[in-house]
């Protein structure tokens, strides 16, 4: 492809006057005889601001010698002079006749340019693009197919959702100035030109402003490792999948066994609630919107299917299950062809589709990749200047008495002995005792090495082996130094946490075989310094919450290590408490104590929040210092979320022993807290 066909692809114009030119006229791209793809992954306006997205770039040579350089994605400020707020670069090596491709994940400000920038080894700029920045309060459903009929069909209509996780909003309330839209995004993503596949996120993170994903069985089996990784971890997090069979065989598959619990089969004819009325919001004020009362066509109806087997049940959409905190539709129709596609009907429920996977973001309390607010609570709880505020204490006491020994006493004393002028030799002498007391001081509460703490949440439907964790990483040191982060995992992502509102972090990610790292991350002496890392997590065997009789609610650890602080939320406004649960031991609600653990929060959609506060005491006595991490959690989510949804249990705890990590980029680390939020009925008692 060349670059003209690049720039009309992406409806873009490559800023190519920055480029060096030969007196023939030729950029330095045409000279190196590269052609160059970029594209964001999932589709052009997918990178929104507040969010990180996945960009594709795809270098061919088409020269007579190998090449080799870097490639940059980043976000050019346009309202504040200018500069990167966050840039990813990743190295490539092409031979002669050969492609490659990289997958670069890039954090997005809401007040830049997304862009990508080409370079040779010699550090020359060969291409530069600007790419299209997307509205970040649209729901996005990603059909993948080459060419997406379902685009044509949905594209704009008005979801209806009671609740816009991408609002740009801060604690609830909307920032002025913002955009309110629910009116749906259809994207397509690229495909491969050699294989004929998808091309889909390496990344969790590069599904951060996704609301659902419509693909077809044969596909979803053929993607790679690191691709399936990331997808599933992204349903792990509460996405909706919504699967097309492709062939017979596929339901047979391990990986969408995986997905919807067990082996999947065809059913004789497709559930009854596939056919059920289907009841929509109000329109709002798009000019498309879904229509409830549409006929069932009769092509439509003969080629409905349904599914069983597993934890599959009858759904609006087909046949659904729960994945971790998201939802597998296997759908009864084929959305992405006739007749299906032009049916009204099936148009209304999958913008209902996505109007449901909107909605249910509203228990994620972190998805991977989201929101970028300031969270000053988690630094302080992070911070070992916050358990040194004695030596403050101290010292103003050794200060204070310095004034009294100094002053009154050292002449008083001098004085009496009829030498008054000795008292000011003594003075010099009184001083270095007091600074040299209060460098004591400071050398004993801080401590003269750095240090690392560890905070983690990891979040997970009932009886998963696998969550997803949001870490915040904090880094102390006694002088200046610049430090190396590495991801704990390849389809991680990592930045420099925001710790006010004021806080311009600069991160500097680099992209290889091992995945990625944050590069010259300067710590300032005695400051701590936090990392925020989206990922997964393992949970052993899994926490079980399954149900009992009289409406209780028996929970069974099964992840390898000792619950504390337990708090279980019924889901009907009802919260117990327990102190603690061994590996392999389990313990009903009903014997439990009755606490008050939340409160409502009256919003456009309504939502409960953690009160931690409420039952300090009793979270102290199971894990010192574990209300003021779970009050820290509380309050960083940028947007408000339901931390307690309806009608299914929620387990909130304390993992014993933390992930076992002792160094965190060369610092020893001395405080590593692991929480967990378990939602949903699942596992076995």
């Amino acid at each position: 492809m060349t670059c003209l066909s690049l720039s009309t692809a992406l409806t873009t114009t490559a800023r190519a006057d920055d480029l060096q030119a030969d007196p023939s006229g030729r950029s330095p791209l045409e000279q190196a005889r590269l052609d160059v793809l970029v594209r964001p992954i999932l589709g052009v306006g997918t990178l929104a601001g507040g969010a990180w997205g996945e960009v594709l770039v795809r270098i061919q040579n088409n020269g007579t010698e190998p090449r080799e350089g870097k490639v940059v994605a980043g976000g050019e400020e346009v309202t504040f002079g200018g500069g990167d707020w966050s840039r990813t670069e990743a190295s490539y090596a092409v031979g002669v006749g050969t492609q490659v491709t990289l997958r670069l994940p890039i954090r997005v400000n809401d007040f830049q340019t997304p862009h990508v920038a080409l370079f040779d080894a010699a550090g020359q700029q060969l291409y530069e693009i600007d790419l299209p920045h997307g509205d970040p309060t649209r729901p996005v459903l990603v059909d993948v197919s080459q060419t997406s009929v379902l685009r044509s069909a949905i594209d704009g209509w008005t979801v209806g959702a009671r609740y816009n996780p991408w609002q740009v909003a801060y604690r609830g309330v909307v920032m002025p100035g913002s955009s309110t839209t629910d009116d749906l995004a259809v994207r397509e993503p690229i495909y491969d030109s050699v294989t004929g596949d998808p091309v889909l996120p390496h990344h969790l993170a590069g599904y951060s402003r996704i609301a659902a994903i419509v693909m077809r069985s044969d596909e979803l089996v053929r993607l790679d490792a690191a691709a399936l990784e990331a997808l599933t971890g992204w349903v792990l997090a509460g996405g909706t999948l919504a699967v097309i069979e492709g062939r017979p065989e596929d339901l047979r598959h391990p990986v969408l066994a995986a997905l919807v619990g067990g082996e999947a089969r065809r059913r004789q004819a497709p559930h009854a609630e596939t056919l059920g009325a289907l009841t929509l919001p109000p329109s709002g004020t798009s000019g498309r919107s879904p229509r409830a009362g549409d006929p069932l066509e009769t092509a439509v109806q003969t080629s409905l299917v349904g599914y069983e087997g597993g934890n599959l049940h009858g759904s609006l959409y087909g046949s659904s299950a729960t994945y971790g905190l998201g939802e597998v539709h296997l759908l009864a129709f084929d959305a992405q062809r006739p007749p299906a596609v032009d049916s009204g009907w099936v148009q209304t429920r999958m913008v209902d589709l996505v109007r449901r996977a909107t909605e249910r973001t509203s228990s994620v309390v972190f998805r991977p990749g989201d929101g970028h607010g300031p969270v000053d609570e988690v630094r302080r709880n992070l911070d070992p200047n916050e358990s040194s505020r004695w030596s403050i204490i101290l010292s103003a006491l050794i200060l204070c008495l310095y004034a009294v020994i100094a002053g009154p006493v050292n002449f008083a004393i001098w004085r009496r002995r009829g030498r008054p002028l000795r008292a000011l030799g003594w003075l010099p002498v009184i001083a270095g005792l007091t600074f040299g007391s209060v460098v004591v001081v400071g050398v004993a509460a801080k401590g003269c090495s750095g240090r690392a703490r560890h905070l983690t949440v990891i979040e997970a439907g009932a009886g998963m082996t696998k969550g997803t964790a949001r870490r915040w990483r904090g880094l102390f040191t006694p002088q200046a130094e610049s430090l190396s982060v590495v991801a704990r995992g390849e389809t991680h992502t990592l930045g420099i946490a925001m710790t006010s509102i004021t806080d311009a972090p600069h991160d500097e990610l680099v992209i290889d075989r091992d995945g990625m790292r944050l590069e010259k991350v300067t710590v300032r002496p005695w400051k701590t310094l936090v990392i925020r890392e989206d990922g997964l997590a393992d949970l052993g065997d899994g926490i079980s919450l399954t149900p009992e009789a009289g409406g209780a609610i028996r929970v069974t650890n099964r992840s390898g290590r000792r619950l504390r602080g337990l708090v279980v939320h019924n889901g009907h406004g009802v919260s117990f408490f327990h102190d603690s649960l061994d590996d392999g031991a389990s313990v009903s609600t009903a014997t439990m104590t009755v606490v008050s653990a939340s409160t409502a929060a009256g919003y456009a959609f309504s939502v409960t929040r953690y009160a931690p506060y409420y039952i300090r005491d009793e979270l102290d006595r199971a894990a010192t210092g574990l209300a003021d991490a779970w009050q820290a959690v509380q309050v960083a989510p940028v947007v408000e979320r339901n931390w307690f949804p309806d009608d299914v249990p929620t387990l909130l705890g304390q993992l014993e022993g933390g992930e076992g990590t002792t160094r965190d980029s060369g610092l020893p680390v001395d405080s590593d807290r692991v929480l967990v939020r378990v939602v949903g009925w699942g596992g076995t008692p």
